[in-house]
């Protein structure tokens, strides 16, 4: 390794990440990566490791699976890891980070490539329970902001199945009445209703600022980052956007909502979230949606 390598590991932060979360994982990546991965490859490539583990260990600290060390490491949690980032991006570039990550963690990669499925794993829906206790941490927040912003997360993600990506975009001048009374969320170029038991939620995030970001105002970059940094902050028993928005999706599959109105409100181009839900789906009927059924 040359010293313009070391010296770029030791100089390593990056941007989009609260300096107090990078603190307590800054020493586990530069040493990882120098230890590990560095030796004989090039500065891009180790860029490229630095960058891919940080990310990997901000779901570990945002998912509490376990402590930010080289035990984090090992076959499950990369596992899991990968199961999740198939959810965000395409199946090969999660692919590619999983044997990457596997390289940091020094196992082979041969027999992996034959065992991860190339289709995307689903996010297990949040069951009725596990949802109300989502409902108890946004209203158990220590402070007025905290408890707003963890409102826009549920609302956002509970009821209107937005990605974590989507939900950092949102103003408050997206959000509008419906001629039932209720909110709903304009969002590139498509409406999405709040669903009912959500819309207090979401009420109640408003300001009267309509330039002022529901999530994170402060922050720079309008990209998943934010999320994550805001459900740290807000602590234990944070939510997962994947697993809102799957949950989501199911109670519109559930009720029977039409499917392209689904789709078009989901931002979704194609129906394979329907198999990746087949087996959590009851198909029972409910009032409480509202898509139109109108394919415009």
């Amino acid at each position: 390794m040359n010293n313009t390598t070391l010296e770029y590991i030791c100089a390593y932060t990056p941007r989009f990440l609260d300096p107090d979360v990078w603190a307590e994982m800054s020493d586990f990546i530069r040493t990882t990566v120098e230890r590990r991965y560095a030796s004989g490859r090039s500065l891009r490539a180790t860029e490229h490791a630095l960058s891919i583990l940080t990310s990997f260990a901000e779901w570990v600290l945002i998912t509490g699976v376990t402590a930010i060390s080289v035990k984090a490491l090992n076959e499950r949690i990369i596992n899991a890891y990968t199961s999740h980032r198939k959810s965000e991006v395409e199946a090969p570039v999660a692919e590619r980070e999983r044997k990457l990550l596997r390289t940091l963690a020094g196992l082979p990669n041969t027999v992996e490539k034959r065992t991860v499925a190339t289709t995307s794993t689903p996010s297990t829906p949040y069951s009725p329970l596990e949802q109300e206790e989502i409902r108890y941490w946004v209203h158990w927040q220590l402070t007025k902001h905290r408890s707003s912003v963890a409102a826009a997360i549920a609302a956002l993600g509970l009821g209107c199945g937005l990605t974590s990506g989507e939900m950092a975009k949102v103003r408050e001048k997206d959000i509008i009445e419906l001629e039932d009374g209720l909110l709903g969320v304009t969002l590139e170029g498509r409406t999405i209703p709040v669903l009912a038991e959500w819309n207090d939620e979401l009420a109640s995030t408003l300001t009267d600022e309509p330039s002022k970001y529901l999530i994170s105002p402060r922050s720079v970059l309008r990209d998943k980052s934010a999320i994550a940094t805001s459900l740290r902050i807000c602590g234990p028993g944070s939510p997962s956007p994947q697993r809102m928005r799957a949950t989501w999706l199911l109670a519109h599959v559930d009720a029977s909502t039409n499917i392209f109105a689904l789709m078009a409100a989901a931002g979704l181009s194609a129906p394979d979230f329907l198999r990746r839900l087949a087996s959590f789906a009851s198909f029972t009927p409910a009032s409480s949606f509202r898509l139109s059924t109108e394919v415009k």
